[in-house]
């Protein structure tokens, strides 16, 4: 190779790796900025300040509740309105018209995501071998509980169906359906990653060529009052849309650790936008699966032949989920450390 084609190479390399944006709709609570700053630190130190921005989405609280020295240095965009996570990406993505195309990515986290153990950079590179629309980490789950606490809540609630979730004719499938979601979304030491036609809102990862698809041409996409319902169509939405293959990745080499601090109130109203995305979308609809694995650039021929990539798991109880959530909270008190200035760290 000559000098002259390793500089075009090295000038492709660049143009390929763009700006990385953050996104969090967060409140005020000490935890939450807490997570919010100690993650945006880690991914300054891994991937350059000058590759990275935040947008905050106050949906509780004003920038002025957080600390001013973090809020100059990282954060590019934010707004203050009610609503959840992906109904306030649409709002701060209408306000910034065109500003978001400009990023690589636009990495759409819960508050309770930590991802200060995760290779970043190889995150990252992972994301576009896949060269998937949509990407996913796989989690980590303190204590080994894998189901969602949103299907527990579901569950729990009288009025609440769950064999409406996945418009399934008994509970038991319902309950297996979650089941293959929350295996889907373990790592699989076996891929580096995977291509399947799910990807979870919790830690979404959006290319910006896909934004215009989901945040404006998908008009019955988010709702008002719950964004559940989104991650079940949008990987096939997105295929077909781009008429491309494998729209959807989940990430096995790289995974997150979900603290799982279940913040959201579950109403009524997170039942009915799941309901009605089915509806208007229903051709799309997610079935939890994966489609092929991916390890060290070369394609797995034999995944997904040999056994049964959804296996029956037993999904723990309620009581069980709450004492998990008290030992995660302790564990992540006594994590977070102030420092002079008045930033966790």
């Amino acid at each position: 190779m000559s000098f002259l084609q390793y500089l075009v190479l090295l000038s492709a390399a660049v143009q390929c790796a763009g700006k990385i944006l953050f996104f969090w709709a967060v409140d005020s609570q000490e935890k939450t900025q807490s997570m919010v700053i100690n993650n945006y630190n880690a991914a300054a130190e891994a991937l350059g300040k000058e590759n990275i921005d935040v947008a905050l989405a106050h949906y509780k609280g004003s920038p002025s509740d957080w600390p001013q020295v973090f809020y100059k240095e990282a954060v590019g965009m934010d707004t203050v309105s009610v609503g959840y996570k992906f109904g306030l990406l649409k709002r701060l993505y209408k306000e910034n018209k065109g500003k978001m195309d400009e990023y690589e990515y636009i990495w759409a986290l819960d508050t309770d995501i930590d991802f200060r153990s995760t290779d970043l950079n190889k995150l990252f590179e992972t994301a576009r071998k896949s060269e998937s629309l949509i990407v996913g980490p796989t989690f980590h789950s303190p204590g080994g509980k894998w189901a969602r606490w949103t299907l527990l809540m579901r569950k729990q609630e009288q009025d609440l169906d769950l064999a409406d979730i996945s418009n399934h004719a008994s509970e038991e499938d319902a309950v297996r359906s979650q089941s293959a979601i929350n295996i889907l979304e373990r790592p699989n030491p076996d891929c580096d990653y995977r291509h399947t036609d799910f990807v979870e809102i919790t830690a979404a990862i959006l290319s910006s060529r896909v934004l215009p698809l989901l945040l404006e041409k998908c008009t019955n996409c988010i709702h008002e009052e719950s964004d559940w319902g989104f991650d079940m169509v949008w990987c096939n939405m997105a295929e077909d849309d781009q008429k491309v293959a494998g729209a959807c990745a989940l990430l096995d080499a790289t995974p997150v650790t979900h603290l799982s601090w279940k913040s959201a109130q579950v109403t009524k109203a997170f039942k009915d936008a799941n309901k009605d995305v089915m509806h208007n979308y229903r051709k799309y609809w997610s079935k939890a699966k994966a489609l092929d694995c991916w390890k060290n650039g070369e394609r797995n021929e034999n995944f997904g032949k040999s056994n049964d990539q959804v296996p029956s798991v037993k999904i723990a109880s309620i009581n069980e989920h709450k004492e998990g959530a008290k030992a995660q909270s302790l564990a992540f008190s006594k994590m977070v450390q102030v420092g002079p200035s008045g930033w966790p760290e």
